[in-house]
C-alpha cells in the first residue's frame, strides 16, 4: 500500500515510516503538490495524511487536488489537540478522519496497515 504523507516533522515522519513499512506499505513524503506527481510515478495512493501543523500545506487545494486525482484514496489530518479550529476546518472540508496528533500516534498501526 502506497501512502502519502504532507509533513515537515522529521522526527514524526520516522515513526510513521516505520509503522509503514512494517506493514508492508510504502511511504511518499512530499511538502508540496508540484513534487508529489514526480514523486509518485505511476503508483497510486490508498492513503494520503495530513499533518495540519505543517505551516506550508493549504489543506484546502492540497486535498481537493488530492481527491480530484486519486478518488479512492482515504484522507487522513491529524493535529495539535489546542489547535481546534484547524481540526474543525479539516473536518468541514470533508477530510474522511480527523484526529489529534495523539490520537493518530495511539492508533497510527490501525490507520496505516
Amino acid at each position: 500500500m502506497t501512502i502519502v504523507l504532507f509533513a515537515n516533522d522529521l522526527m514524526f515522519q520516522s515513526r510513521i515510516a516505520a509503522t509503514v513499512r512494517s506493514s508492508g506499505g510504502e511511504l511518499i513524503v512530499v511538502r508540496s503538490l508540484e513534487t508529489l506527481h514526480s514523486r509518485l510515478a505511476d503508483r497510486k495512493p490508498a492513503m494520503v495524511v495530513f499533518d495540519l501543523s505543517f505551516a506550508g500545506l493549504e489543506l484546502e487545494q492540497t486535498a481537493a487536488s488530492m481527491r480530484e486525482h486519486f478518488p479512492d484514496a482515504r484522507q487522513i489530518a491529524y493535529g495539535p489537540h489546542v489547535d481546534v479550529e484547524r481540526l474543525q476546518h479539516a473536518k468541514a472540508i470533508g477530510i474522511d478522519e480527523v484526529l489529534t496528533r495523539g490520537q493518530f500516534d495511539r492508533e497510527m498501526a490501525s490507520f496505516l496497515s
